[in-house]
Parts: C-alpha cells; sequence; structure tokens
C-alpha cells in the first residue's frame, strides 16, 4: 500500500518523459522545415558568382528580414568562417524580456514576507530554465552543417536560456556557402508545461499515500492499541484474561497474535486458578493431620493410662509421617513444571525403563503378595524425547498402586505395545491387577489432587492423593495422555480388575 505512491509517480514520470521527448521532436522536425525553406531561398537568392559561387551578406541580410520569422523562433545566418551574417531578432528589434529579482533594502529582503518571496521566485526560475538534457553546443552544429549535413540539437544559448535549434547548410549547386540555424526559445515553457502535468500525478501520489496511511491506522495501529489496553487491564488486575474477539476474528497476523494472547492469558487465569485451588487443598490436607497432632498432644498430659499414651504417641507419629509425606508430593509437584521448562529433554527408552522397572519391583515383592510379569508387543525402538527419571516416577507410582490394590498370589501385568498412526508411532504402556477396581464415578477423580482410597492393610498416612495427580502432570508435559479404566469382568456389574493407560508419542 505504501508503494501505490511511489509507482502513480513513477508512471507519472515515465508518461511524461515520452511526451517531453516526443514535443522536442516534434519542434526539431517543424524547425528543420523552416530551415530548409530559408536554406533554399537564401540558395536561389543571395549567392553570386559562377562557377564559383558565394553568398551576399546583403541579400541575405534583406532576405532574412522580409520573411518575418515567429516572435519565439530566432534565425540567424552564418558564413563559411562561423561568423554570424544576419539575426532575425536583431532585425526585427527585439528586446529580450526578464523578470528581475525585487529590489529592497536588508529590511526588506528578510522582512515578513521578503525573503520568502525572493526564494520562491528564484526557485522558480531556476526550475524554470533547467531542462534534463542538452546535446552539444552551437559550434558543434556549424561544424556538421559547414560539411553539407543537417544538425540539430537540444543546448543553452547565450543568454542563459535552453533551445532547441537545427543548423542547415545554405548550398548553391555542391558548394556549401554557408549555414542558417534556427532555434525556437520556448524549450522553458515546454518543460513548465511538463512539470505543471506532473501536479496531478503529484496530487494522486499524495492522496494515495493518505489513503494508504489511514488504512493502516485502522487496520494495524488501532487494533494494536485495542490489544495494549485490553493487556493493560489483566496488568492491572482488572480483567482475568485478554478479550478481543472482533479482533480475534481477523484472518491475518493481528487475529493470529489476538488469539495467541487471548490463549496465553486464558492459560495463565487456569494456571492462577489452579494454584488457588492447589493452595487451599494443601491447606486443608495439612490442617487435618495437624489438628490430630494437636488434639493428641493436648490430651497427652491429661491421660494418665500408659496404654492411652501409647496410642496418642502412634496416633501422633502416624500424623507426622503422613504430613512428611504429603509436604514431599506437594514438593515433587511444584517443581516439576519448572524442571521441564528449564531442562532438555533427552532420548529415553520406554522399553528398557519398564523392563529394568518391572525386573526391580519383582525381585522385592514378598512371596505372598501380587506377581508381576513384562511382555511387550510390536517391532521397532521405543524412544521417547523427555525425562528418564520423571517418565520412571510415572511407572512406578502405576506399578506400585497396583500391587497395592492387587490380591495375594494375583499377577500384575505390564504390558507395552508400539501402534502405528496417522500422526506417528505411539508407545502405549498398560498396567493391569487382579483387584476390586475403580468406582466407575471416580473414574476421573482418581487423577484429582488429594483424591486418596487407600487399600485395606495399607499404613496410614503412606498416600497423600497426589501420586496420580503428579503422574497425570508429567504424562502431559510429554505430550502424552494417562487414563484409568476396569477390566470388564464375568458379571455385568463387577470388573475383574484395574488398567491403567499411558500414551507417549515416539520419535522416528
Amino acid at each position: 500500500m505504501n508503494l501505490t505512491g511511489v509507482c502513480i509517480l513513477a508512471v507519472g514520470a515515465l508518461i511524461l518523459s515520452e511526451l517531453r521527448a516526443g514535443l522536442i521532436e516534434a519542434r526539431v522536425e517543424t524547425l528543420k522545415s523552416q530551415a530548409e525553406i530559408i536554406s533554399n531561398v537564401l540558395a536561389e537568392a543571395a549567392t553570386v558568382g559562377e562557377p564559383a559561387p558565394a553568398m551576399n551578406a546583403d541579400l541575405a541580410d534583406d532576405i532574412l528580414r522580409r520573411l518575418n520569422t515567429p516572435r519565439n523562433v530566432r534565425a540567424r545566418i552564418f558564413n563559411m568562417k562561423r561568423g554570424q551574417i544576419s539575426d532575425s531578432w536583431l532585425l526585427a528589434d527585439q528586446v529580450l524580456e526578464r523578470t528581475l529579482p525585487p529590489v529592497g533594502s536588508p529590511d526588506h529582503v528578510w522582512g515578513k514576507n521578503g525573503q520568502v518571496d525572493l526564494w520562491l521566485q528564484n526557485a522558480a526560475r531556476a526550475l524554470q530554465r533547467r531542462t534534463p538534457t542538452t546535446t552539444g553546443t552551437l559550434k558543434d552544429e556549424l561544424q556538421i552543417a559547414l560539411l553539407g549535413r543537417i544538425a540539430s540539437g537540444e543546448r543553452v544559448n547565450e543568454n542563459g536560456d535552453h533551445v532547441v535549434s537545427v543548423s542547415v547548410p545554405i548550398q548553391r549547386v555542391k558548394a556549401v556557402l554557408g549555414v542558417v540555424t534556427v532555434e525556437s526559445g520556448d524549450v522553458d515553457e515546454i518543460v513548465r508545461r511538463e512539470r505543471l502535468a506532473q501536479l496531478p500525478f503529484i496530487g494522486v501520489a499524495l492522496l494515495a499515500t493518505l489513503a494508504a496511511s489511514g488504512a493502516l491506522a485502522v487496520t494495524i495501529a488501532s487494533p494494536i492499541r485495542r490489544l495494549a489496553s485490553a493487556a493493560d487491564e489483566v496488568r492491572a488486575g482488572r480483567a482475568v484474561k485478554l478479550e478481543a474477539p472482533a479482533i480475534a476474528r481477523r484472518n491475518d497476523e493481528i487475529g493470529a497474535l489476538a488469539i495467541a494472547l487471548q490463549d496465553m492469558t486464558g492459560a495463565l487465569a487456569e494456571r492462577i486458578q489452579a494454584n488457588e485451588r492447589f493452595a487451599a487443598d494443601v491447606s486443608h490436607e495439612i490442617k487435618n493431620p495437624l489438628a490430630s497432632i494437636k488434639s493428641a498432644a493436648e490430651i497427652i498430659h491429661a491421660v494418665k493410662d500408659e496404654e492411652q499414651k501409647d496410642k496418642l504417641l502412634q496416633t501422633i507419629t502416624q500424623d507426622v509421617r503422613r504430613m512428611d509425606r504429603l509436604i514431599t508430593d506437594i514438593a515433587n509437584a511444584s517443581r516439576i513444571e519448572a524442571e521441564f521448562a528449564r531442562e532438555t529433554p533427552d532420548a529415553v527408552d520406554v522399553a528398557k525403563l519398564l523392563g529394568d522397572m518391572t525386573h526391580s519391583f519383582a525381585a522385592s515383592v514378598d512371596e505372598d503378595r501380587a506377581r508381576l510379569v513384562f511382555t511387550r508387543d510390536g517391532d521397532g525402538s521405543a524412544i521417547v524425547l523427555g525425562r528418564e527419571s520423571p517418565l520412571g516416577q510415572v511407572f512406578r507410582n502405576l506399578i506400585d498402586n497396583a500391587l497395592s490394590f492387587a490380591p495375594p498370589g494375583s499377577l500384575v501385568k505390564v504390558r507395552l505395545d508400539i501402534e502405528k498412526r496417522r500422526s506417528g508411532r505411539v508407545a502405549r504402556a498398560i498396567i493391569e491387577d487382579e483387584g476390586r477396581g475403580i468406582p466407575p464415578a471416580k473414574l476421573q477423580a482418581i487423577f484429582d489432587r488429594f483424591y486418596t482410597d487407600r487399600p485395606k492393610g495399607r499404613a496410614f498416612g503412606s498416600n497423600s492423593g497426589l501420586g496420580l495427580s503428579i503422574a497425570k502432570q508429567i504424562v502431559e508435559a510429554h505430550q502424552g495422555k494417562i487414563w484409568a479404566e476396569n477390566i470388564p469382568g464375568p458379571e455385568p456389574d463387577k470388573s475383574a480388575g484395574a488398567r491403567f493407560v499411558v500414551e507417549l508419542p515416539l520419535v522416528g
């Protein structure tokens, strides 16, 4: 849009250049015809002598006076020595008129309008007397014409004016007796008209530039200003997220910027709300064991029975253990996101990680508990771009939960499947147990923070309710998904166990 004005000026300059060239060429042809007529008349009526003819200067002067050339055309006759014989302007007593600059005192010149007027007049005069090109001098034209050829050119005369001239030899038979030079001083007028003709193009270019600037202000500057104002509202706390639906509907970079800002502020708002909920949940979860510890500590001094004291001390110990586990898990959950943003991901072999972890768990599981087996389906590598320690924490948590809920002597299966999809290869880690399953209404809730459902026999305080929530956070940070489902049992209303599935995108 900003190039529109420049293009208009360029096209106008090209058009006017062609027009000027055509006008000059037409002027040269006209002067050439006039010069040839004068040359033929002089060759017939102003030459004497046989067989060696010569030009009679008096006759030539008289003939040039009678021809009565136009006021804006000057005709001159030169002899073989390039000396001037006659000049139509001198014969017609023509007076050269020129506007003089204003005369006045220095106060007048530097007065309110004097200096400005003088500068403008001088600039206009300089522009008016300037022509784009000059070709040769009068001396060059006469030299060519004395050789018997017609010469033409555009030059500056002795008065400082630009003229178009044509020099034609005066010939009797084959002999060159002199030269007729016809010149027109209206080149300045042609140039002036040319510059005046540029004014419409300049005006159109100016209007186009103003229109382009206005359009840019309306379509770019104003929306960006509104986005900045909306961002200030969010920064000042007067708005939760940036809202600019009208700008976001635009199918350009501004619309993409508005969408990105809306999504960014929306994500920040959700994160702030999640942190607020997390802080409230932490406060609630910590208050419970603290209240229990406080109550036990207040009562223990009044209890005389040693057995009751032991029970109170056991309660305090359990609550302290529970708080220790809770604080540790809270710290882990809080730093996961920061660690992912700060550290560079590496290539992790999921198959090897699951195999080593299953072997380690199988070696440490008691004989009276569930047995652990690992299988793999699918060919090819199972490389995930991420961090091995957090992924190991996910699988460790899921396997530990499965072993906790699995009945003694049952089987916990760990399987890795490699699947090919349109979006690429995917690793699916599946952990299944033969326990009581998960209530259907809790399949989503188990991934919420501080949700806990302790299996029978599990020590109090060993579950903080953050394990599955942390696992979900880690998997999503690896661009994966995690969910839970029940294994269908022989009866419709009963499950044969719980199944946890982790999907991670593979590299390659």
